[in-house]
């Protein structure tokens, strides 16, 4: 016949079995949540790596653009800066030819007018090709801006109020 103390024994293992039953479903739920909540952070992070790799396929598609219109602007800069150095040293070559031993005499008005009004014409057209290289590298940073607009990014200003273009 079963004693007592067997039904008591009996009965602990039995509430024993039966707390750690509900433990374990405790702890199966937690890990259910937990792994929604993973399942649901992979989702957002999958879609935001997909966004990116659009962002840098349009990104290398206007990057062709984008180093043109760089190029053409340090073109552009490299013949100003051309222009100004054969100037200056056109310029150069007149004082050295102007202090050769021969005497020294004043220029008449009408001669020093027409040296100043080529000084002036040269100093307009650097100033127009400076101008022009300007606007150039204007258009190449709106541009860029644009793609990064276009791209639902915003461009970022640097502490000396320039756009930096990432």
């Amino acid at each position: 016949m079963i004693s007592l103390d067997q039904v008591l024994l009996l009965q602990n293992k039995v509430e024993t079995a039966v707390a750690k039953i509900t433990s374990l479903q405790e702890q199966i739920a937690r890990l259910n949540s937990d792994n929604d909540a993973l399942r649901a952070q992979c989702a957002e992070l999958t879609k935001s790596l997909e966004e990116k790799t659009e962002l840098v396929s349009s990104l290398e598609a206007h990057q062709g653009k984008i180093e043109e219109g760089i190029l053409n602007a340090l073109n552009r800069l490299d013949t100003v800066e051309n222009t100004i150095l054969n100037n200056g040293e056109d310029g150069a070559q007149g004082e050295t030819d102007s202090s050769s031993d021969e005497p020294v005499t004043e220029e008449t008005p009408h001669e020093e007018g027409d040296n100043s009004g080529n000084e002036d014409s040269n100093q307009a057209q650097e100033s127009s090709e400076l101008r022009e290289v300007a606007e150039e590298i204007e258009n190449v940073t709106e541009t860029s801006q644009d793609v990064q607009m276009a791209e639902g990014e915003t461009p970022q200003n640097s502490d000396n109020g320039e756009v930096e273009i990432f």
